[in-house]
């Protein structure tokens, strides 16, 4: 079970300005980034290992990150965190690869309700179904 809690972060991969949080996953802290822009949930390769692989096609076959760069989507993960409130959310994300220690988590500040993944501005469409849109 991972908290959530926010707060100042230093150690972050890219300097873009987006909002961060501290999670603690599996008693260690790591940094995730909310992204209002994003279509979708994404983590990088490294947060595989902490979370749980989903069976099942992805929604995208890649998403395109700041700069224009294309990342292939690995597959889905799940991860489990725990609010301030104690609140347990499931979170299910696109693993990317090339974006190894990134965690980048989709909102939509309009109507305060998390989507599903996080990181791409852009993102082309597979002809399958998801769990996570």
């Amino acid at each position: 079970m991972a908290s959530l809690y926010v707060a100042p972060c230093t150690d972050v991969a890219a300097d873009d300005g987006l909002p961060t949080a501290i999670m603690n996953v599996n008693s260690e802290k790591h940094a995730v980034k909310w992204d209002s822009c994003a279509r979708y949930s994404v983590a990088g390769s490294e947060w595989m290992q902490r979370g749980e692989r989903v069976r099942g096609p992805v929604p995208v076959d890649y998403v395109e990150g700041v700069g224009g760069f294309l990342y292939d989507v690995l597959g889905l993960w799940t991860f489990y965190m725990r609010s301030v409130f104690g609140q347990v959310a499931q979170v299910t994300v696109c693993s990317v690869e090339g974006y190894t220690s990134e965690f980048i988590r989709a909102y939509s500040p309009m109507t305060l309700r998390v989507l599903p993944h996080p990181l791409a501005s852009y993102a082309k469409s597979s002809a399958s179904a998801s769990p996570c849109e």
